[in-house]
């Protein structure tokens, strides 16, 4: 097999035997076959091999040589070939369409046994996001609750602020609804920096009716 290889590499795709310094550069001196000794199918099936016992026999005598359309190139990723296929989304959301991509796919198509189907791309970094923010958003949510805590000493208070960061998601939604956003990783970004706003502005008024209430002032006055 490598001698198979190594013949039609040197004869059709040619070899670097040596190389040529013009200066500080380098130039290979590649050899392979003329032109019409290279250019058709019959003519690379009468390419000889040397064999172990010192006869010369031709390509067509080891294998069998056919015309047929395939990869333009033949890409490789962990010791293993790939072909990538790829399409765009247009009037859907990626996150739902791929994952419809995927269940048609497990549905519908066979794969022969040694090939598998990978999803990457833009889905990858979203489903990386997704999952870093599924971890994120609990996290900040308890460390404001212990520093609102800390500053008023009162799970009540801290709790009515919280309420805030749930609320304050609706007019987000309602803007993506109107314009016909759909939900991604930027507008949740969008809605992390949105639960700030509402935090700063839930401690500004809470603040404010507790010095209204220390100046004597009832509840509901105060709010």
């Amino acid at each position: 097999m490598a001698d198979i290889q190594d013949a039609v590499q040197t004869a059709v795709g040619g070899n670097a035997v040596s190389q040529v310094l013009i200066g500080e550069q380098r130039y290979d001196v590649t050899v392979r076959y003329q032109k019409q000794y290279r250019n058709t199918a019959e003519a690379i099936s009468d390419i000889r091999l040397l064999s172990p016992t010192g006869e010369r026999v031709s390509l067509a005598q080891l294998c069998k040589l056919e015309v047929k359309d395939g990869a333009y190139d033949i890409y490789r990723e962990g010791n293993q070939r790939y072909i990538a296929i790829t399409f765009n989304v247009r009037d859907r959301d990626l996150g739902s369409t791929v994952e419809d991509a995927i269940q048609q796919i497990k549905d519908k198509v066979k794969l022969p046994p040694g090939y598998h189907v990978d999803w990457s791309g833009e889905y990858e970094s979203e489903k990386r996001a997704a999952a870093r923010l599924a971890l994120i958003i609990p996290i900040t949510i308890l460390v404001i609750f212990i520093i609102l805590f800390t500053m008023f000493r009162s799970y009540k208070w801290s709790l009515l602020i919280l309420m805030n960061v749930g609320l304050a998601p609706i007019g987000g939604l309602l803007a993506l609804l109107v314009t016909g956003t759909y939900l991604s990783v930027s507008s949740g970004i969008g809605m992390l920096a949105l639960f700030g706003v509402s935090v700063q502005t839930g401690v500004i008024m809470v603040e404010y009716i507790n010095q209204l209430r220390a100046r004597g002032m009832n509840i509901v006055r105060c709010v």
